[in-house]
C-alpha cells in the first residue's frame, strides 16, 4: 500500500468518527495517546503466489510485406542523417534523395522510416530553442499506384492538399489557394469563386433558417407538446384519462367548452408557475372554485346546525324559554325530555359536515394530483425534446459558424480574384473561349502553381503563412511502367522550387532496361544529388537476418526521444575539411554536377564513426565514376595486414590517397579503410 492510500484510508476514519461518534474503532487506526502500547504479533506471511509463466509468444504463420513492421536493420538509425539534411536550415533547395536498391530490398520502408523522422525532427526542433533545423513542415505522400494521367498534375495536386491539411492546429490553405490561382484564367476563376461564395451563401441561409426554427421550437417547446404533439407522454393520459378529466373539471365548474382544451390550459399554468406557486394551487382547490364554496357552506350550516341542537341540551336553554315567556315552556319541556333525540341529531349533523369536509378535500386532493401528474409527464417529454433540440442546435451552431467562416473566406477569395480578372468592368466579359480549357491547361496550371509556390516560400508572401519545407514521398514507383516511372520523377526534379525537398523508393534495375546501365545511371546521378543505397543495410548473412525476423517482438514504430540540438550534418566546413575535399575533388569527377553529388554525400556521412577523410576519399573514388579506380580501392581493402596500401590505380586516386593520410596523421589503417567504405557504399548508387 502506498503512502497516499494509507493518508486516504485515515482520513476517511477520521470523517467517520466525526460524523458517528459511536463509531467503533477501527483495527487500522491509530490507538489513543493513552492507551497501553499494544503487543503485536507478527504472522508468518504466506508464501507468495508464484507469478503465472508468461505465455510463449507464437510467431506469426504469413510474414507480411509490409511497409510498417519491425526496424530489424536499423533503416530508421540510417536514414536520420538524410532526415536532418532535409530540415536543415542552411541546406540548399529543392533537392531529391534516391532510396535505391533492387525489389524487395526494403526501399519503401527506408523511405517510411526517413519520413518518420522527418516528422519527429520537426516536432522536436520545435520544442527546441536555436535548433539548426526547421519545424514548420508539410508532408505531401505521392503513391505510384494512385497516379492516373499526368504526373505533372498528380503532384500539383499532392502538394495542394498537403497544404490544405491540417497539421497541429495549423494549415496553408490561403498559400495553396494563392498559389493555385496564379496559373488560372482569371476570368473564370473570378466567376468560379463568385459562384461558390454565392453557393456558401444559399447554405449559409439555409442553416440559419433551420437554426432559427429550432430555436422557435425551443422557446415555444410547451405549447407545442400539449397543443400540437400527438403521442406525447402528457397527450397519451389526457387522451386515456379523459372521462375523469372532465368529470373533475365539472366538479369545478371548469368544464365549458372541450374539457380536455381546458386541462391543457390548466397544466400548462401549473408548469409556468414555481414549487410554491404548485403548493398554493393545490391547497385553493379547496375553496377556489364554485363547486368547492358550495360544499364548504354545506359543512359550515351542518356544524351551526349541530352547535345548536347541542346547545339546545343544555339546562341553560330550557331555563331561558321559560324565562322569556311563559308559551315557551312547553318547548322548553319538549327539549327537556328528548334529550337522547337531540344528541343523536347532534351527532349526525357533526358526521354530515366532517363528510362534507372530507369531499371538498378529497376533489382537491384529486384535481392536485391530476395537475401534478399532467405536469410530471409534461417535465419527462420536456426533458427529452430540449436534449434532443439543444443536440440539434448545438450542430446547427457549429455548421453556420463553419460556413459563416467559409463564407467570409470565399467572399474575400472572389474580390481577390475580381481584382486579378481586372475589375468588375473587365469582370463582366465572357470567361473566354472553350480552347482555352484544352487538355494542356491543367499542366500548365500545375506548373504554374509550382512557380508561384516556390515565388511566395522565397519570401514573396505579404500577410500568408508559409511553411519552411515541403516535403514529398514518392512510394510504390513498381506499380508504374518503368517509363512512367522515370516521367514522374522527371516532373518532379522539374517542379520543385525553393523550400521544397523530396525522396523517391526505386529500382535501378528498371531504369537500366529503359535506358541501358551507362544513360540510367547518368539519370539517376541527374535525379537524385543524394543517393541512399538501401542494399547496405542487408546483413551479409541471411541467416541472421532470419533469427532477427523471428526471435523479434520489436513494435513498427517505437517511440523515441529525438534531439533536435546541434548536429554535425549542419556544422560548418573548416578550412582543413574544405582543402581536404578540394584535394578530393579530381577524383570525385570533372563535372559540376559530381563535384556537387561529392560534396552532398560528405556532409550525410558525416555522422559516421569512421575517419572523415577516410569517408571522403572513399565517396571520392565510388561516386567518381572511374572504374579503374574502384577496383584497385577494392583491391586494396581486401590486401592483408593493418595499414591501408597504396592501391594500383589512376594518378588522381593516389594523389587523393595522400591527401587522406595527411588529414589523418599520415596513415589509414585498413580497419578505417574498409568501414568508410561501407559508408560511400551506403551514399552512393548501387553497382
Amino acid at each position: 500500500m502506498s503512502t497516499e492510500d494509507v493518508v486516504s484510508e485515515s482520513n476517511v476514519d477520521d470523517r467517520l468518527a466525526r460524523l458517528f461518534p459511536d463509531r467503533e474503532t477501527s483495527v487500522d487506526s491509530a490507538p489513543s495517546a493513552f492507551a497501553a502500547p499494544p503487543v503485536t504479533i507478527e504472522p508468518v506471511a504466506p508464501a507468495a503466489a508464484a507469478p503465472p509463466p508468461p505465455a510463449p509468444s507464437r510467431e506469426p504463420l504469413i510474414y507480411a510485406d509490409v511497409a510498417d513492421g519491425a526496424d530489424l536493420l536499423g533503416a530508421g538509425e540510417a536514414t536520420r542523417p538524410l532526415a536532418e539534411l532535409a530540415l536543415a536550415g542552411d541546406a540548399g533547395t529543392p533537392f531529391l534523395i534516391g532510396f535505391v536498391g533492387p525489389s524487395g530490398s526494403g526501399a519503401s520502408f527506408a523511405l517510411r522510416r526517413w519520413v518518420d523522422n522527418v516528422e519527429a525532427l520537426a516536432a522536436a526542433a520545435g520544442q527546441t530553442a536555436g535548433s539548426p533545423f526547421v519545424s514548420k513542415i508539410v508532408v505531401a505522400s505521392i503513391d505510384g499506384a494512385a497516379i492516373s494521367g499526368d504526373p505533372v498534375c498528380a503532384i500539383a495536386s499532392a502538394a495542394f492538399v498537403a497544404l490544405e491539411r491540417d497539421r497541429d492546429g495549423v494549415n496553408y490553405a490561403a498559400l495553396a489557394d494563392e498559389a493555385a490561382n496564379a496559373g488560372a484564367n482569371p476570368l473564370r476563376a473570378a466567376a468560379a469563386a463568385a459562384e461558390r461564395h454565392d453557393d456558401l451563401v444559399r447554405r449559409l441561409e439555409s442553416e440559419r433558417a433551420a437554426r432559427d426554427d429550432v430555436e422557435a421550437k425551443r422557446a415555444r417547446l410547451t405549447d407545442a407538446l400539449l397543443y400540437e404533439t400527438p403521442g406525447s407522454r402528457v397527450d397519451a393520459f389526457i387522451r386515456a384519462n379523459r372521462n375523469g378529466i372532465e368529470s373533475a373539471l365539472r366538479r369545478f365548474d371548469l368544464a365549458d367548452g372541450d374539457a380536455t382544451l381546458n386541462f391543457r390550459h390548466l397544466v400548462r399554468e401549473f408548469d409556468d408557475a414555481g414549487p410554491a406557486s404548485r403548493v398554493s394551487v393545490a391547497l385553493r382547490a379547496i375553496w377556489g372554485y364554485r363547486g368547492q364554496i358550495a360544499w364548504l357552506a354545506v359543512a359550515v350550516i351542518l356544524f351551526a346546525l349541530a352547535f345548536a341542537v347541542g346547545e339546545a341540551r343544555s339546562p341553560r336553554t330550557g331555563d331561558g324559554l321559560r324565562s322569556l315567556a311563559a308559551f315557551l315552556a312547553p318547548v322548553a319541556d319538549w327539549l327537556s325530555a328528548h334529550q337522547g333525540w337531540l344528541l343523536a341529531a347532534s351527532k349526525a349533523l357533526s358526521v354530515l359536515a366532517a363528510l362534507a369536509l372530507l369531499l371538498v378535500l378529497w376533489r382537491a386532493l384529486s384535481f392536485a394530483g391530476l395537475l401534478f401528474r399532467g405536469q410530471r409527464l409534461l417535465g419527462y417529454d420536456l426533458r427529452e425534446r430540449r436534449r434532443d433540440l439543444e443536440a440539434s442546435a448545438a450542430r446547427l451552431n457549429q455548421r453556420v459558424a463553419a460556413l459563416d467562416a467559409q463564407t467570409e473566406a470565399a467572399a474575400r477569395h472572389a474580390e481577390a480574384a475580381t481584382k486579378r480578372a481586372g475589375g468588375a468592368k473587365r469582370s463582366e466579359r465572357a470567361p473566354g473561349p472553350a480552347f482555352a480549357d484544352g487538355p494542356e491547361a491543367p499542366r500548365q496550371a500545375a506548373r504554374a502553381f509550382f512557380v508561384e509556390l516556390g515565388r511566395l516560400m522565397s519570401g514573396g508572401a505579404t500577410g500568408i503563412a508559409t511553411p519552411q519545407r515541403i516535403v514529398f514521398a514518392f512510394d510504390n514507383l513498381e506499380a508504374l511502367p518503368t517509363g512512367e516511372a522515370a516521367h514522374l520523377l522527371e516532373a518532379a526534379h522539374a517542379l520543385l522550387g525553393p523550400g521544397c525537398v523530396g525522396a523517391a523508393a526505386c529500382d535501378p534495375a528498371g531504369f537500366a532496361r529503359l535506358d541501358g546501365p551507362e544513360a540510367a545511371r547518368r539519370r539517376l546521378e541527374k535525379l537524385f544529388p543524394i543517393a541512399f543505397n538501401v542494399a547496405s543495410l542487408a546483413p551479409a548473412d541471411s541467416g541472421r537476418f532470419v533469427a532477427r525476423l523471428i526471435g523479434s517482438n520489436a513494435s513498427g514504430r517505437p517511440v523515441k526521444l529525438v534531439d533536435a540540438g546541434p548536429s554535425p550534418i549542419a556544422q560548418a566546413l573548416t578550412p582543413s575539411d574544405t582543402a581536404l575535399l578540394a584535394a578530393m575533388a579530381p577524383l570525385a569527377g570533372g563535372t559540376p554536377r559530381a563535384v556537387k553529388r561529392f560534396l552532398n554525400a560528405c556532409r550525410a556521412a558525416r555522422t559516421s564513426g569512421a575517419p572523415r577523410s577516410a569517408v571522403a576519399l572513399m565517396l571520392a573514388t565510388r561516386l567518381g565514376g572511374d572504374r579503374e579506380a574502384v577496383t584497385a580501392m577494392r583491391q586494396a581493402l581486401a590486401g592483408p595486414g593493418l595499414i591501408l596500401p597504396d592501391p594500383v590505380g589512376p594518378p588522381a586516386l593516389l594523389l587523393a590517397l595522400q591527401a587522406a593520410r595527411g588529414a589523418n596523421d599520415g596513415t589509414l589503417s585498413l580497419d578505417d579503410a574498409r568501414a568508410a567504405w561501407a559508408t560511400a557504399e551506403r551514399y552512393s548508387l548501387p553497382d
